[in-house]
């Protein structure tokens, strides 16, 4: 689950909760206990409907080896399950009074990386030739590729996405970050820093391009947010890190960065009862090829008049994103294997992150893509992993797609505001951050432990 309100303190929170548990009891103001409908394509101006831009950056899939364990585990086990209480929800540093906080962690030898090339891994890829200063200068095809050629940029150069429908291009500099962008089908209202919050005075947007400046001059070492607000109440977070030699993104060899792409040389099997338990927990092959049978139809119908399969994918997580709602109260009270499969997912659009994750790769699958279903561990709260301990780390469900050599990072739970708690739905609102997000940003709070694949059509 994600989240809106990053600008509330601790008072505020507490009055905040107690207004939405009154809310709730006195009958779920501003929800619904029955489940809501699907909303389909055709029938919201979702992010989906609208024109790539005329320009963006491609990617090229970086190469990675690791050795995996083998793993024959038929499910995941009810105690594996049960540790995922609490851990999906995208919580940020509102939540928390000083989980965001920056300036407190010394950078260390991290400031050398200002001064070397790197090869950016938007969308899990090696970045391709960009305009520093906009996103809008490089030519792209219908499909969502570029035909640009990859090459090295330097270390200050962040590109958050490979989708040319959202994706911002940061240069981070000794006393100023210049940005530029592109977000089609929301419109960006504000960049700012949060604590301490600096405003992007100029900043500039024309249709679904923008750009402008932040001036971080006099901040002290340390971890910073960036945090760009759209006009559907959505809020994106990026964190950077300032040191001795000015602001960087989050140097590559503090994150498990090489190691999140490596699983995918060697990803797991999951055995053909594994996989039937994940469709139904009656195990039964008939209800199996009935819930099949839907979801075929469900992502035909979520993909019709696409025949590009980036653009499907892109389209399925948007709407898994837009129609599921994180289940808090499971959450809370122990997870069951029921809970996370495709058939009470489908019947009651709500689920912690294995069902969401359990849920898109098997719509992909129906339209003959293939996605993996990735679980590790996560830090929450805006935060990455330099700023944290193992101790702080929670379980995770999200997703990786394959298309050709593109490799694509998808976290649908963390796209969405969408809530179910005290028994009622609660609608808000989505962005598309997580999907074909750049791997450096992924993992500076994604943590990949295992990489499974789930023929769902072939049982």
């Amino acid at each position: 689950m994600k989240r809106s309100y990053i600008a509330f303190g601790a008072a505020s929170l507490t009055v905040l909760a107690v207004g939405i548990t009154a809310a709730v009891l006195l009958g779920g103001k501003g929800g619904q206990s029955s489940v809501p409908d699907f909303v389909m394509p055709q029938e919201s101006s979702a992010f989906s409907t609208a024109e790539p831009p005329t320009a963006t950056t491609d990617d090229t899939p970086a190469e990675t080896s690791a050795v995996i364990p083998a793993s024959t585990a038929a499910t995941t086990s009810s105690a594996a399950i049960e540790s995922t209480t609490s851990v999906c929800e995208n919580t940020t540093a509102a939540q928390s009074t000083s989980s965001g906080q920056p300036g407190s962690i010394t950078p260390g030898e991290t400031s050398s990386a200002a001064t070397s090339a790197r090869t950016s891994t938007a969308g899990s890829s090696a970045v391709t030739s960009v305009s520093y200063h906009t996103a809008a200068e490089t030519s792209t095809s219908g499909s969502g590729t570029s035909s640009v050629q990859p090459e090295e940029i330097p270390d200050n150069i962040l590109v958050t996405s490979g989708d040319p429908l959202h994706q911002i291009v940061f240069e981070f500099g000794s006393d100023i970050v210049e940005f530029s962008g592109v977000y089609s089908g929301a419109t960006v209202t504000e960049l700012r820093l949060y604590r301490p919050t600096i405003y992007s005075r100029d900043l500039t947007v024309s249709g679904s391009s923008f750009r402008g400046s932040l001036n971080i001059s006099g901040l002290e070492q340390g971890y910073y947010i960036i945090m760009v607000r759209l006009d559907n109440g959505a809020v994106m977070y990026y964190v950077f890190l300032i040191t001795d030699q000015g602001a960087v993104p989050v140097p590559e060899d503090s994150l498990p960065t090489a190691s999140n792409l490596a699983f995918a040389d060697a990803p797991m099997e999951l055995a053909g009862e594994g996989v039937l338990h994940q469709i139904t927990v009656s195990d039964d092959p008939k209800t199996a090829k009935d819930i099949l049978s839907e979801i075929k139809d469900l992502s035909d119908q979520i993909c019709a008049g696409i025949t590009d399969d980036y653009q499907k994918a892109r389209a399925l997580c948007e709407w898994v994103s837009q129609n599921l709602y994180y289940d808090k109260d499971a959450a809370a009270g122990g997870v069951t294997e029921e809970e996370i499969t495709l058939e009470f997912v489908l019947k009651n659009h709500r689920s912690v992150c294995f069902g969401w994750s359990n849920l898109y790769a098997a719509l992909c699958q129906a339209q003959g893509i293939t996605c993996y279903n990735a679980s590790g561990s996560v830090v929450t709260g805006s935060r990455c992993f330099p700023q944290t301990k193992i101790s702080d780390e929670r379980s995770h469900s999200w997703n990786l797609v394959k298309i050709g050599d593109r490799l694509i990072w998808v976290d649908t739970v963390w796209n969405s505001s969408n809530t179910y708690d005290r028994g009622n739905y609660f609608k808000s609102s989505y962005d598309m951050e997580y999907f074909d997000i750049d791997n450096t940003i992924l993992s500076c709070d994604h943590r990949v432990a295992r990489l499974e694949h789930r023929d769902y059509f072939g049982i």
